[in-house]
């Protein structure tokens, strides 16, 4: 539980610093404000928290299906997740071409390979 919330935190503080995380950038995601300024720390780690919430479900069964569901058809339906909706923030991608697409799945298998190393 301590893990979770200091991850929230951290994320927080990365979007409200660079506009992104590590595995955003990867994916050239960036969230921003309206007039494309980069959140405030209340905002982003609100946002965050926010995500985690509604759009995580906890990571904890079955609201995670729940919240994954109703996030996909809100997105579909409005273009907007409901958070971003709320705090007034915008997420810019750029397009995903093949390089960064094999850099997400290699970058996928290189913290696996982390984990089982760590565990061993």
């Amino acid at each position: 539980l301590i893990a979770l919330i200091v991850w929230q935190l951290l994320e927080g503080i990365l979007i409200h610093m660079f506009g992104t995380t590590p595995g955003k950038a990867l994916l050239g995601i960036r969230v921003v404000r309206e007039d494309g300024s980069n959140l405030s720390i209340g905002r982003s780690i609100g946002r965050s928290f926010y995500a985690y919430v509604l759009g995580a479900g906890f990571y904890q069964f079955p609201f995670i299906l729940i919240g994954g569901v109703f996030s996909f058809f809100r997105l579909n339906g409005t273009g907007k997740c409901l958070w971003d909706q709320h705090l007034e923030t915008k997420v810019m991608t750029k397009s995903m071409g093949g390089g960064r697409i094999l850099l997400a799945i290699a970058a996928f298998y290189v913290l696996l390979m982390m984990q089982s190393i760590k565990f061993t």
